[in-house]
């Protein structure tokens, strides 16, 4: 994970993340980079005052109860934003794509979210990003399958 995210505190956050949420962290990764970037302290206006802020572009308006400064730690708006995509992901039984269409567009009823370019854009970003991450995993694992063999390393 720290490969992807050049920050080993932060990979941490991921994985302890990923785990309280039942969420690949690999995925929450790259729902992540393509909600901010990777930039914690990113801030996204939006009409009508409300601000997107931190790595995983949790709307300001949704969590009052929070301070702004709250919302920039890493580890609060990563559990923040992966409680939201665990009910996206509980909302699309599995489909991808119908998760993040609701976790963009904020709404968990599709008759009322707006799926536009913007959406269709961060699918594809949210998509191809942990499609090389898996196929960077599966070549990693292919390429030092010595190292994961049971058996060779119980004759060694």
């Amino acid at each position: 994970m720290t490969e992807y995210c050049n920050d080993k505190k932060l990979a941490g956050l991921f994985i302890k993340v990923g785990k309280l949420y039942d969420i690949d962290p690999f995925f929450l990764y790259s729902v992540a980079n393509a909600s901010s970037q990777m930039q914690a302290d990113k801030v996204t206006e939006r009409a009508g005052g409300a601000k997107l802020v931190g790595l995983m572009q949790i709307n300001s308006k949704d969590y009052t109860k929070y301070s702004p400064k709250n919302l920039f730690d890493s580890e609060i708006n990563l559990k923040l934003g992966a409680k939201e995509l665990r009910k996206a992901m509980d909302y699309g039984k599995g489909h991808m794509i119908k998760t993040l269409a609701v976790y963009h567009a904020d709404d968990l009823t599709s008759q009322n979210a707006k799926y536009g370019q913007a959406t269709l854009d961060y699918i594809e970003n949210v998509r191809k990003s942990y499609s090389d991450i898996q196929r960077s995993e599966k070549l990693y694992i292919q390429e030092n399958y010595d190292l994961f063999s049971k058996e060779k390393n119980i004759q060694q």
